[in-house]
């Protein structure tokens, strides 16, 4: 069985993984406040992860709409 084979259910997953990367960026954020220190390497990360899973998801649209 192929995951990639099945285009819903793979945006699917890329759009809950873009879900959990901005909640997880809005936590980071208020800890940062919070606390009184920033933790840039927790943001960058996810800053990158959510635009890798943007790019992908619009990738993907495009390889859609070409077959």
């Amino acid at each position: 069985m192929d995951f990639y084979k099945n285009k819903k259910g793979t945006k699917g997953v890329r759009i809950f993984i873009i879900i959990a990367s901005l909640v997880l960026l809005g936590i980071n954020i208020y800890l940062s406040i919070s606390e009184d220190s920033i933790k840039y390497l927790a943001i960058i990360a996810n800053v990158l992860l959510i635009l890798a899973m943007l790019f992908s998801i619009r990738n993907s649209n495009k390889e859609n709409s070409k077959t």
